[in-house]
């Protein structure tokens, strides 16, 4: 089984048992037009560790792959879609589990991850078992105002499952993940959500705040550029977060009260700073009421860290919140406002 790290190609991998989809099949929508260098030809990946795969190119055309990250060429394209059955052919003289990987695309930086604009079915077998997840599918729910056609869900098997997850999915804003990381489909805890939204640009999905993030470390630029995310994060665990950084920069639209949050090991506190290039009449500020509540929250835990840096760029404090600045100031905080 091979796990994934930030220059390889992201994967799912099929196991017997696993998921909740209604047969095996992974399914996708693609449009080949939409790969600038090469508008003809798809690439679904397929690791397969022991037996081939069928592949419906939906054109009229059936494969039988072997080829790791076989590709097809569609005769005059233009701008037509087509529906890819990927079907794990199962080796009746064989017994357990027949391991098998799937790759959403061509690498994160492939071109050809754009091609993709819908995913009708994961497959009930179907877990997610590297990083990157869906990165670069730029073009995922174009034609649906952001969402995916599937209903079901693969299971997460890596640590690393939530980095990079989402990351340039610039049409991208569902509902449909937001059991990914709940507690019941870990079969291996998350401890990275690292840049999971970047650049989301459309993004606010909602029910995200169920997900299991006990053991997650780092949110470092999770939201980043995530301009229109404002939803209620209340309820994660973040007794083990180290690192806020850049969290929510260029996300214009967040306001939201952090004062639940226990931060015993942050080292590095979100970043609310935006960037000049982008017009501040864009943006709003973390409003009086969450910025002072947050810091009130914080600087009354008894184990709150010392020396973190916290940019709340245009907020003001009301009194409870300013006398909070000055209590973590004591303990090393660099708190800017401006």
């Amino acid at each position: 089984m091979l796990i994934g790290n930030i220059n390889t190609i992201p994967s799912i991998v099929n196991l017997p048992g696993q998921g909740c989809g209604l047969s095996e099949d992974y399914i996708v929508k693609v449009q080949p037009s939409l790969d600038t260098n090469d508008p003809e030809t798809v690439t679904i990946g397929i690791r397969n560790l022991g037996n081939p795969y069928t592949v419906d190119w939906g054109d009229g055309q059936v494969t039988s792959e072997e080829n790791p990250i076989p590709s097809h060429t569609y005769t005059e394209p233009g701008s037509n879609q087509y529906t890819v059955t990927v079907t794990p052919k199962k080796d009746p003289l064989l017994t357990g589990p027949q391991i098998t990987q799937l790759d959403v695309g061509g690498g994160n930086t492939s071109t050809r991850r754009r091609t993709i604009v819908d995913i009708i079915q994961f497959g009930k077998n179907t877990v997610i078992n590297s990083q990157s997840f869906m990165d670069g599918c730029q073009n995922l729910g174009i034609y649906n105002d952001g969402e995916i056609t599937a209903n079901d869900l693969p299971k997460i098997t890596n640590a690393n499952a939530g980095q990079f997850a989402f990351r340039n999915c610039i049409k991208l804003n569902t509902n449909k993940f937001a059991g990914l990381f709940k507690t019941a489909n870990q079969q291996t805890q998350i401890t990275s959500l690292r840049a999971c939204f970047l650049n989301c640009a459309v993004f606010n999905g909602s029910g995200y705040d169920a997900w299991d993030t006990s053991e997650v470390i780092t949110f470092l630029q999770m939201f980043d550029g995530a301009a229109i995310f404002n939803q209620d994060l209340s309820n994660w665990d973040t007794r083990k977060i180290v690192s806020l950084e850049r969290m929510f920069e260029d996300a214009g639209a967040f306001d939201q009260s952090l004062a639940s949050w226990d931060i015993p090991s942050l080292n590095s506190a979100a970043n609310f700073k935006r960037r000049v290039s982008i017009p501040a009449a864009e943006y709003t500020a973390i409003s009086e009421t969450n910025a002072s509540a947050t810091l009130v929250s914080w600087a009354a835990q008894a184990d709150v860290p010392e020396d973190v840096p916290l940019l709340l760029e245009g907020s003001t404090l009301n009194t409870a919140g300013d006398l909070a600045r000055t209590t973590l100031a004591n303990k090393g905080w660099e708190i800017e406002l401006s």
